[in-house]
């Protein structure tokens, strides 16, 4: 990362019923420590509808997603939602491209 401003995450996480403990909110935290060690200051990040920011304007396209999301996948959506949390609170300049929803969340 040395030398980069920016980084783009694109791995996903389980779409299983249930698996035990959370890796990627792990690897995020793990990314997100070694970017700020490096100076990288930027994220571009992917996400779900369960990711949903304040200003979210209310529909079935985002709406829906997160009820289906917590019955069938209900770890998957407990990790994408600790994510988007930390990616949030991370103090990095950053975007959450949800696919699904209407619009990309954009961070400080």
């Amino acid at each position: 990362m040395s030398g980069k401003n920016t980084v783009i995450w694109c791995v996903g996480i389980p779409m299983k019923r249930g698996y035990p403990g959370m890796a990627s909110l792990e690897d995020h935290k793990i990314l997100i420590r070694e970017m700020r060690e490096q100076g990288v200051k930027r994220l571009i990040d992917w996400g779900t509808p369960s990711i949903s920011p304040e200003r979210d304007q209310k529909s079935f396209l985002t709406v829906a997603p997160c009820i289906l999301a917590g019955i069938a996948f209900p770890q998957a959506k407990r990790e994408m939602v600790a994510i988007g949390e930390l990616v949030r609170t991370s103090g990095l300049d950053w975007t959450l491209v949800r696919f699904i929803g209407q619009m990309p969340i954009l961070g400080s």
